[in-house]
């Protein structure tokens, strides 16, 4: 039976190898990552991380794992910017949007991607529950492939055992920050939407339980209440449409002045239009970016000023003052998952043409991701006593429109 298993799981692979041009942009299959300007010698210094990538040493490529368009627009869009940008050396792939469901597929991503030797870094945005896994299962098979997780799901202690650097927006303190956010924006009570899955993310019920006592401090009525979850048979209509219809009750209920903060990136656009229609109070989204959800749920057309942060940013508050709602609605004033997405590759370009002290350079990677991020706090992760050093939370800087 065991052999009849991984009989089945290289046949995934394979078919996963051939699968992913759907993912890829039409020329990656001719970039091999031959004659790259960014190639470089390196120097003898030691590798200083998860992964022995072999850095300088020659051509290489660099594999970024987004969500599909459905599911991870915003780091979708930031990957096919990247492998425009970087023909020779970037490729990309999605994991399912199901993943919860078919680990088997999020494993058979990564490890078509390892098939090819030239891959030397994977880049993780979003690292969602099983990507650990899947880091584990190419490690059988491949010990030169620098790790680097965005948006990490799988618990702390595991994920930073794997990858060289870990980013998230999910760190309890983040969590926090929206609460304060809804304070300030004159909220007398707080709508939490979440599920049992998300809960089980140590940063995510950690940042629920420091949201909870700040509330309890402030005289905040906190109020938790479970939505379906997306990865379940209600899937992500279920979901919607439970928040579409919750949303007026609780405002009827606890008043205008109500804030919602939820969990889930397919609760974020029904929170937003019931928020809207309703008068009450939006703290940042679960993805604190601006461009998350805020385009559709409000009316605004990005395609001509795609990846605009600014751009969007104007748009949302014009909605706003059309709506009278100033001082209301709030999001980052930054997208976290694209300077994930692009801190992390121009680090993994560095340290891949020996321009780096090995893998893991905290000097270069925080440098790298402040760039791409512009205005953001970095903080190691604390969890059951551990301070990760290779863990990094991101708190972006947040705008009440």
């Amino acid at each position: 039976m065991r052999d009849i298993k991984k009989l089945l799981s290289l046949l995934l692979a394979l078919c996963m190898l051939f699968a992913l041009s759907a993912c890829r942009s039409a020329d990656t299959a001719d970039n091999n990552g031959s004659g790259s300007q960014n190639n470089q010698q390196a120097d003898d210094s030691d590798d200083g991380g998860a992964g022995d990538t072999g850095e300088g040493s020659g051509n290489f490529k660099i594999a970024i794992v987004t969500g599909t368009l459905q599911d991870g627009e915003e780091e979708y869009a930031a990957a096919q910017r990247m492998q425009e940008q970087y023909p020779d050396i970037v490729v990309t792939a999605c994991y399912p949007d199901n993943y919860a469901t078919e680990p088997d597929t999020l494993i058979a991503t990564y490890t078509a991607l390892a098939a090819d030797p030239d891959v030397k870094a994977i880049i993780s945005v979003q690292a969602v529950a099983g990507t650990a896994a899947a880091y584990e299962r190419v490690r059988e098979t491949r010990d030169d492939i620098m790790f680097l997780a965005g948006a990490a799901v799988d618990a702390p202690d595991v994920i930073a055992d794997l990858a060289t650097y870990v980013l998230s927006i999910t760190v309890p303190e983040a969590w926090l920050a929206k609460a304060q956010t809804a304070v300030e924006m004159g909220a007398e009570a707080i709508i939490y939407y979440s599920f049992p899955r998300h809960q089980s993310n140590v940063a995510v019920s950690g940042g629920r339980a420091l949201m909870e006592e700040y509330c309890a401090e402030q005289g905040i009525e906190f109020v938790y209440v479970t939505t379906p979850d997306s990865q379940s048979e209600a899937g992500i209509y279920g979901v919607q449409q439970f928040v579409a219809e919750d949303v007026p009750r609780q405002i009827a209920t606890y008043g205008p002045n109500t804030a919602f903060i939820n969990t889930n990136c397919f609760q974020t656009e029904a929170a937003i239009q019931g928020v809207l229609d309703g008068g009450a109070i939006y703290a940042p989204c679960c993805c604190y970016s601006p461009l998350h959800k805020y385009p559709s749920a409000m009316g605004i057309d990005m395609s001509d000023h795609p990846g605009d942060v600014d751009y969007c940013m104007e748009q949302i508050q014009a909605v706003v003052d059309e709506y009278g709602m100033n001082g209301r609605v709030a999001s980052a004033s930054t997208s976290p998952y694209q300077a994930f997405v692009k801190g992390m590759t121009e680090y993994a370009i560095q340290v891949l043409s020996g321009e780096t002290n090995g893998n893991a350079d905290d000097e270069a990677f925080t440098a790298c991701i402040m760039e791409a991020a512009g205005e953001v706090e970095l903080i190691n992760y604390e969890y059951d006593g551990t301070t990760y050093e290779n863990y990094f939370g991101m708190i972006p800087g947040i705008e009440i429109y």
